[in-house]
């Protein structure tokens, strides 16, 4: 998918479509339905939206790493690709509305770890450079046990902190 700076930072609606979808029915309620609901396109806004040809390279390589089915889709990913919600069957602009709102919250609490954990990274570093071990330690091990949750940013910037700080541990021996 297209790379731009402002959508990297934002969850992602991807549309998997197919042309030959003109008569399929999730396709109808999806394109003619729910995309044209005044309050699903406001919501939009916040999410990085791609419309993707299932039938092209970027859909097919979609269809085979999630594993999705052939047939219209839209999906919800976080900013790093990882999937939070799928639509595959005719659903009211309500449920999409609601899904949005999960996808979004979603996001924002992802991110909120990722903040604190950079924070706590930065302060594990002071305190190993002030020599303080136990506590530069302390804290990277509370980062680590959400190593999971976090984005890659932050997932990186952990297992440095964690080499740096067993390089420090190595030689204060």
């Amino acid at each position: 998918m297209p790379g731009d700076a402002s959508a990297e930072s934002r969850p992602r609606l991807v549309y998997l479509y197919s042309s030959g979808d003109t008569d399929h029915d999730v396709a109808r309620v999806i394109e003619r339905g729910l995309f044209r609901d005044r309050a699903v396109v406001q919501l939009a806004s916040a999410f990085a939206c791609y419309k993707v040809d299932r039938d092209g390279f970027e859909g097919r390589a979609l269809i085979e790493r999630l594993g999705l089915a052939d047939r219209p889709t839209v999906l919800f990913l976080d900013p790093a690709g990882r999937e939070v919600a799928r639509v595959t069957d005719a659903i009211s602009a309500k449920q999409l509305l609601t899904i949005m709102t999960g996808a979004g919250k979603h996001h924002a609490k992802r991110l909120k770890l990722t903040r604190k954990a950079h924070k706590d990274i930065a302060r594990a570093a002071d305190h190993r450079d002030r020599g303080n071990l136990t506590m530069a330690k302390r804290l990277l091990g509370g980062v680590a046990k959400k190593r999971d949750a976090l984005y890659p940013s932050a997932q990186s910037a952990l297992d440095a902190a964690r080499q740096e700080l067993e390089a420090a541990l190595e030689s204060g021996r």
